[in-house]
């Protein structure tokens, strides 16, 4: 049953990363995965649960990895440092599932998905998290909290989209690195 389950989704990133969102059918995902489509009703009642649960399921990671994140004892800046590592890790490892999560969490007609929702405005939270923690020992210069876990968080976003949709081949390791000397940068008392 999670075989057919992973296959669904695994399906559906590579389709969507394709097409788009509204340019994607159940059709086109039991086609490719070689299933009825039926079987994708077993597992998920609509497309569009299929998309929350890929948002949720990523939203988890993200969550958990961020938690760990607040136990170290390193400074606030390597803990974005390590987050832009993981984030990177991740989108590397997936670059069908990168597109997804960019292309569709900036998708004002999904913001209604609990896993899009989550994604795209509980991450900046745990930014904010960070940057009150760094301002509260002085590490940071003073600045808004809320503002800039945004600003990070669509900076991050915006600058992946970019790239991920230009056809230029682009190094994201240089991508990754010069985003984590912006938000240093940003953000460090002068």
């Amino acid at each position: 049953m999670i075989i057919k389950k992973d296959l669904i989704v695994e399906t559906s990133i590579k389709i969507l990363a394709q097409k788009g969102y509204f340019n994607t059918t159940t059709k086109m995902i039991s086609e490719k995965a070689s299933i009825a489509v039926g079987t994708i009703y077993t597992y998920f009642k609509t497309k569009e649960s299929i998309l929350d649960y890929i948002f949720l399921k990523e939203y988890k990671k993200r969550v958990e990895y961020l938690k760990s994140l607040q136990k170290l004892t390193c400074s606030h800046t390597e803990k974005f440092n390590l987050f832009l590592d993981f984030h990177f890790h991740e989108l590397e490892s997936d670059q069908d599932l990168g597109i997804v999560l960019v292309q569709e969490s900036i998708n004002p007609e999904l913001q209604h998905l609990q896993g899009v929702k989550n994604f795209a405005h509980q991450l900046p939270v745990f930014f904010k998290e960070i940057l009150d923690d760094a301002l509260q020992v002085g590490e940071i210069r003073e600045l808004n909290t809320a503002v800039t876990a945004r600003i990070i968080f669509s900076t991050i976003r915006g600058t992946v989209l970019s790239i991920k949709s230009s056809k230029e081949d682009c190094d994201l390791e240089s991508v990754k690195q010069e985003l984590k000397s912006f938000i240093s940068h940003a953000i460090n008392k002068y």
